[in-house]
């Protein structure tokens, strides 16, 4: 670093362009998070001038659907005309009001980062204002704006803080449109407050919107009738703008100065464009700083244009961000002048026709190069400048091809200019030059030779072999370098002791020689071994000379008769000359053998081309060919690493904390795009294992356990078994290819060829499975069989087509888990799983208020991420929830019976629909994991509708329902004993009711049936358990009754017993989870919401008056052993004619099981209180009915005493129909809630219960 970095003026601008790399990283690394709703928003803010079908444009596109509620609570900049008028209708909405709220929860941090990342520039370019001032008014001791710039490392400072700050604000406009900024930035207001913001209308000034607002990103260009925005982007850098006078002065250090010394590595005249580029994509930002220059200065233009772009008009200005000069600078007369010469149709032609034409020669050149046994160490050493011109030319012909024939960053949309800009005008006949160029470079001629248009394919070839030698030829350096020392050190010693030897050669003092002793050469050669042995490669230009005078001396000494008729001693001298010359190569081995690799094979200007699709696509039908192809793009991995080396160089330099996350950031990029690269590879084994799975399930046969000799044949099935071989192979090919790449380093992250298989082959894995679950699990809407009852074929054969797809899919993936060096078993679960929570997870979203997003997902990932797919009907996001809808839809409780005893619902003609093999079906194909996430549907559902029902109802109970009810039990107390007027205090009371009944019958059988339903899971899955983990299933068993047994005893001896695990131990979560998914809890003892003590006063005597309220509509049937609300003839015997039913339904019938389980499930959210006070209500209604019916009894009896008492002691033994349905449903309630008899006895006598008999009296319905 010069010596005025070492200054407080040099350590502060180099703090400057530190921070605005780290910006930029920030900028790249948000804008991938944007929340969609801010582009999702009108433009307008009333939603009724917008037409019913009419689409709407803003920045981010088309958008046909929209959240209209949005709308009102997101705002650009016209909020600040109006604020008082937007709130105000936010605070007089409920719905807004909590939809606002929650999006404040959800979107807060995300909003305080970008404001963060919007005052980060703002304090940037205001940071460095101030520094020039200070500068200015020499603040900084003996340091001027002008030393700085002729200081090396100063001026190459000062110009790159310019430069990022533009650049920053420019990829603002590409990445976060104006109208998304503006409603970021109002959001944010709004949550926080402007006096807990700082810098907030400096901010808002900066960042409203621009004329780019009205471009729509894409990758197919159609620019002809756009409108082009004049006076962007000099309008935007004017907001804030930095002195012109300091720009013009790093202006003209850029057009005069190589101020990045890059000359010295590109030589050619031809490559000086290449050489410069660092300082022109400077120079084409800081000109819209000046653009008077642009406008006026032909002279200067015309000298930028012949240095810089002369044969270039597309740049890269920041890692693959491109710009077209013929179109950026089509609004500056100077500028459009001085690229006539650069655009002349000629030259066009020229520069492609150059660099097209040597990618052959270029391509047959490396491809020799890289043969094996050429790229020796000794040939790298002698051939040195050959391989560094040969990577030279292949780069500058792959940058200019890459840049000139890439799509332009933008197109403009069709509502053109922003309304009121009456600045702008069409540029038809510049989008139409351009166009032309285009078709110049591309060839788009179709009478044109077909091998003279451009293919990227060839493009392609000639960057993967290129990398490939790159890689090849630094590992060699690498290793030269490494082993400089002993390499050196091994030819010293090895001339040495050949001079000595030849020195003692010629003494004739040596045994068995015959020459004569000549002391001149004895001498001679002593002193060579002396000069050799003080040779110092630390002096590496004084060693050169040296080594290059003693090769010159052995060869003259060798012209000597008496020495060249010796072959001895020749080969001596031409050994210790091979030495020589190699120490020579060694000790000109230098770092900066890598340092000009690296500045030559530079590909961080096409980052943005080659993520685009043609380049990935190209690769991936690469891969497909030829899977050992992934070798070489291993080379082209490492070599985009280069788009770490600009971002990182000053934060490195000034040793920033920000190093870490920013290279943590571009690492991260790299690595996602090498996934992106190599997911075909896993896709083209997809595709081959559907193969496999087809002749696995359809074409192969099981082998049985024993087989007969006459059935081998038959078994042998020799050509599928080929197949079966042959598709295997392909496989075991595919992954032989990847894994020959060996771990990798991209920047900070290692990269593991295995890992990123794996990686990939989940990612696959999860797509297929979720796009099969999501096809076949879509049911019709309303489907009726031939008779006019629910459909049960379509439901159940597509959970048989999906059990016999996915079994498939898991025998086929544990058959190849060896040939893919997999866990397949393992992988399948894991992922099985993950797909089904990550959607039971969406499905539940619906229930929350705060909505889980992709973002804070524990179970959707960026690096194999689940796929969402459009929703098929109205209440369902996903498989899971049509899965779980279905059956709710096959277990009307309005349509369908549950018996017990046979744990299935039927239909009114006794025809089962769903039942134990229902559930056992719907196991094997969604697996334990599927079962078990609509159980959990069904619990957010359960927790939903109780919810609701109770805020209806406090809202439905008014003060005179509020006041009738109390008046209601002031009569009814005590309970012990019986109220006066029975009958008629009961008839009223349901009269002053019987409004709230039917929001009564739309929710509790609805929660009963949820309730039975999960009950029938938990009963699948505890049988299973139990089969298949019977290990498990007692371990479980055991541990949870140990648990509920210490916290039984905790809570009757806290001070001597502890709580189980103690306060802070989760064992009771993690155990819970282990118990649900074995089936061993039980679903209707579960509490689903919070309720305290004293909340819905009076709800026990509302529940028991509903209860009395709807016992009439049913009657016991004694075929069936339950209460039913509709006639039921029961299935004839086998061979006989069935009787033709009723299928007409009463009205407003309901199912009696799912109606007492879900009373049941009410009453258990409250305190036990509850429960007891609703159970003495009955016990009183029951002996007052009573009471009552002898009353009765003894006014209407006639006759002898005796025949009184045997009348009366039948009534007593003969229930009537009313009260013998609360005793039955009495009776169901304690079974369920699995109350003692004893606990019932407190509200209704022992003796009611001994004398009573089901089926006392038969339905009339049913005899008729």
């Amino acid at each position: 670093m010069g010596e005025a970095i070492e200054t407080a003026a040099g350590q502060t601008i180099l703090q400057l362009s530190s921070r605005g790399n780290s910006i930029l990283a920030e900028l790249l690394r948000l804008s991938e998070y944007v929340p969609a709703v801010f582009f999702h928003v009108f433009d307008k803010p009333d939603p009724k001038t917008v037409k019913k079908n009419d689409p709407v444009y803003i920045a981010g596109g088309r958008l046909d659907k929209i959240n209209p509620a949005y709308q009102y609570i997101i705002f650009d900049f016209r909020y600040f005309q109006n604020s008082e008028l937007y709130e105000t209708r936010i605070e007089n909405s409920t719905e807004l009001l909590e939809l606002d709220n929650n999006f404040r929860e959800e979107h807060i941090e995300i909003l305080k980062r970008f404001y963060q990342l919007f005052e980060s520039v703002y304090r940037y370019v205001a940071d460095f204002n101030k520094f020039l001032e200070e500068l200015e008014e020499g603040l900084f001791i003996q340091q001027t704006l002008d030393g700085l710039l002729l200081d090396a490392d100063g001026k190459q400072l000062i110009s790159e803080i310019i430069y990022l700050y533009g650049t920053t604000l420019l990829l603002m406009d590409h990445k976060v449109p104006g109208p998304v900024r503006e409603r970021l930035l109002v959001s944010y207001i709004r949550y926080k407050g402007t006096a807990e913001i700082t810098y907030v209308n400096e901010v808002c000034e900066l960042f409203k919107r621009t004329e780019f607002t009205d471009y729509v990103p894409n990758e197919k260009a159609t620019p002809q009738g756009a409108k082009y925005p004049v006076g962007y982007p000099e309008k935007y850098f004017a907001r804030y703008p930095i002195p012109q006078g300091v720009v013009q002065m790093v202006l003209s250090r850029l057009r005069t100065d190589d101020i990045y010394s890059q000359v010295v590595h590109y030589p050619l005249p031809d490559h000086r464009s290449v050489a410069l580029s660092t300082q022109a994509r400077a120079i084409y930002i800081l000109l819209f700083f000046c653009p008077d220059i642009l406008k006026k200065e032909n002279s200067i233009m015309r000298e930028i244009v012949d240095k810089h772009f002369a044969d270039n008009w597309v740049i890269a200005y920041y890692l693959g961000f491109v710009a077209d000069l013929s179109l950026e600078w089509g609004n500056y007369p100077a500028a459009k002048t001085a690229l006539n010469n650069t655009l002349n149709p000629n030259n066009i032609r020229s520069l492609r026709e150059k660099y097209w034409n040597k990618i052959p020669a270029l391509i047959s050149g490396v491809k020799q190069f890289l043969t094996e046994g050429v790229l020796t160490e000794e040939y790298v050493l002698v051939h040195h400048q050959k391989l560094i011109a040969a990577l030279r030319e292949c780069n500058i012909t792959i940058r200019w091809l890459m840049l000139h024939t890439t799509d332009l960053p933008y197109v403009f949309n069709k509502g053109g200019m922003m309304a009121g800009d009456k600045g702008n005008f069409l540029l038809s006949d510049l989008f139409k030059n351009s166009k032309a160029i285009r078709e110049i470079i591309l060839q788009q001629d179709p009478k044109a030779d077909p091998k003279a248009r451009f293919n990227p394919d060839g493009v392609l070839l000639l960057l993967l072999q290129t990398a490939q030698l790159e890689y090849v030829l630094g590992e060699i350096y690498k290793k030269l370098l490494a082993s400089k020392d002993d390499r050196w050190l091994d030819c010293k010693n090895q001339s040495i002791k050949r001079m000595n030897e030849l020195s003692e050669y010629y003494s004739g003092d040596k045994p068995l020689t015959t020459v004569e002793r000549n002391e001149s050469l004895q001498k001679w050669f002593g002193q060579i071994s002396t000069k050799i042995s003080e040779l110092d490669y630390n002096d590496s230009v004084a060693a050169g000379r040296n080594i290059q005078r003693l090769i010159q001396a052995l060869e003259e000494v060798e012209q000597f008769q008496h020495i060249t008729s010796n072959a001895l001693v020749t080969a001596y001298l031409g050994d210790t000359r091979k030495y020589l010359a190699q120490m020579l190569r060694v000790v000109n081995i230098k770092e900066q053998y890598l340092d000009n690799l690296d500045i030559v094979c530079d590909l961080s200007y096409g980052w943005e081309i080659v993520k685009g699709r043609d380049y990935i696509g190209l690769m991936q039908e690469r891969i497909k060919r030829d899977p050992s192809s992934t070798v070489m793009l291993r080379s082209t991995f490492l070599k985009l690493k280069t788009i770490m080396d600009w971002p990182l160089l000053r934060i490195s330099q000034l040793k920033s904390p920000d190093l870490v996350s920013v290279s943590k950031f571009y690492s991260q990029e790299l690595v996602k795009f090498v996934r992106r690269v190599l997911e075909i590879v896993p896709k083209s084994m997809f595709v081959i294992l559907n193969k496999i799975i087809e002749l696995q399930t359809n074409s192969i046969k099981l082998l049985p356990t024993k087989l007969e000799k006459v059935e081998l044949r038959d078994f042998a099935q020799l050509d599928e078994r080929y197949e079966l071989a042959q598709a295997t192979y392909q496989v075991s090919i595919f992954t032989e290819g990847i894994l020959a790449m060996q771990t990798t380093l991209v920047g900070v992250i290692q990269v593991q060829p295995k890992l990123l298989l794996e990686e990939g082959i989940r990612k696959e894995l999860v797509y297929q499975l979720s796009s099969a679950m999501d096809q076949i699990l879509r049911f019709s809407d309303g489907e009726k069989d031939n008779e006019g009852g629910l459909s049960l074929k379509e439901f159940e054969g597509k959970l048989n087509l999906l059990s016999l797809k996915l079994n498939g899919f898991r025998r086929s993936f544990q058959y190849i888990q060896d040939y893919a060096a997999i866990y397949g078993l393992k992988i399948w679960q894991e992922e099985f799983s993950r797909i089904v929570n990550y959607n039971v997870e969406q499905e539940c979203n619906s229930f929350l208020k705060i909505k889980v997003f992709d973002s804070i997902s524990q179970y959707q990932s960026t690096t194999i991420p689940i796929p969402t797919f459009p929703s098929t009907d109205r209440e369902s996001v996903n498989f899971i929830g049509r899965l779980a809808r279905a059956i709710l839809n096959h277990t009307n409780p309005n349509s369908t019976l549950f018996l017990e005893q046979m744990s299935s619902w039927y239909d009114r003609d006794g025809k089962e629909l769903i039942g134990i093999k229902t559930f056992d079906l719907l196991l094997r194909s969604v697996g334990v994991f599927g079962v078990t996430g609509v159980d959990k549907l069904l619990c957010f559902m359960i927790v939903n509708d109780m919810q609701k029902f109770l805020e209806t109802i406090k809202k439905v109970m008014d003060k005179n329902v509020m006041n009738f009810l109390a008046e209601l039990q002031k009569r009814l107390e005590p309970t012990t004993a019986l109220p006066r007027n029975t009958a008629k205090l009961y008839k009223e009371a349901m009269m002053a009711t019987q409004k709230l009944w039917p929001l009564f019958l739309q929710v509790i059988p609805r929660i009963g049936q949820f309730q039975l339903i999960r009950r029938q899971i938990s009963n699948t899955l505890n049988f299973t358990t139990k089969l298949d983990s019977a290990i498990l299933y007692r371990s479980l068993s055991v541990l949870n009754s140990s648990i509920l047994s210490d916290t039984y005893e905790h809570y009757i001896r806290p001070e001597t017993k502890p709580y189980p695990g103690g306060e802070n131990n989760d064992i009771l979560y993690e155990l819970t989870k282990f118990i649900e998914v074995a089936g061993l809890s039980d679903p209707l003892n579960k509490i689903y919401i919070t309720t305290s003590t004293g909340s819905l006063e009076g709800f026990a005597l509302l529940m028991f008056l509903f209860v009395i309220s709807q016992l009439p509509k049913f009657h016991f049937n004694k075929h069936l052993q339950s209460l039913l609300s509709f006639p039921f003839v029961p299935p004839p015997p086998p061979g006989t004619k069935a009787k033709k039913s009723n299928k007409a339904f009463p009205k407003n019938s309901t199912d009696a099981t799912p109606l007492i389980v879900g009373i049941l499930t009410f009453l258990k959210q409250f305190h036990s209180l509850y429960t007891q006070e609703f159970l003495a209500y009955l016990g009183q209604y029951i002996r007052g009915i009573l009471n009552l019916e002898l009353s009765d009894l003894e006014d209407d009896l006639q006759g002898s005493k005796e025949m009184r008492e045997k009348t009366k002691k039948q009534a007593i033994t003969e229930y009537s129909e009313e009260v013998l349905n609360v005793l039955l449903f009495l009776e169901e309630f304690c079974k369920f809630g699995k109350l003692s008899r004893k606990e019932v006895e407190g509200y209704v006598p022992a003796y009611i219960f001994d004398n009573f008999k089901h089926g006392q009296r038969e339905d009339p319905r049913a005899k008729k």
